[in-house]
């Protein structure tokens, strides 16, 4: 497989930033958008259950096997790559992180694969007990 092109961005709800984000995603041949705080009037397919996370293939020749959703993530497989997208507010309780922690990694165990993540806001994704902004 081909070098993949990320763009990931919090667009903050706003239907402007959208319509930048795709011009500038089109002009910078990105392969696929992971996108946080998506404008929900907008509605994507490819959702976490609440809305909060988006990704969209910019590249039509890439072929999407498997997709899929959680509470404040969501995820897709090409080829032998899982792409996790997801959303934490900076202050959600720990236990709540760490069932959404928890989640991914039961969706993410068996196969030989590779793993790409990315998050947005004070916590990264994957990392427990981050210090949240107001803490730093």
């Amino acid at each position: 497989m081909a070098i993949l092109r990320f763009l990931q961005i919090n667009t903050g709800r706003k239907k402007t930033a959208h319509d930048l984000l795709y011009k500038t995603a089109e002009e910078w041949n990105v392969d696929i958008l992971l996108m946080s705080e998506t404008n929900k009037k907008m509605g994507g397919e490819l959702v976490d259950k609440k809305k909060d996370t988006e990704i969209k293939i910019m590249n039509k020749n890439l072929k999407i096997k498997k997709h899929g959703q959680g509470n404040g993530f969501n995820w897709i497989e090409i080829d032998d790559i899982m792409i996790f997208n997801c959303y934490v507010y900076p202050n959600v309780p720990d236990t709540d992180l760490e069932q959404l922690l928890d989640d991914i990694a039961s969706i993410s165990k068996g196969g030989n694969r590779s793993y790409a993540g990315t998050s947005t806001q004070s916590r990264p994704c994957g990392m427990r007990n981050a210090p949240t902004k107001e803490e730093e």
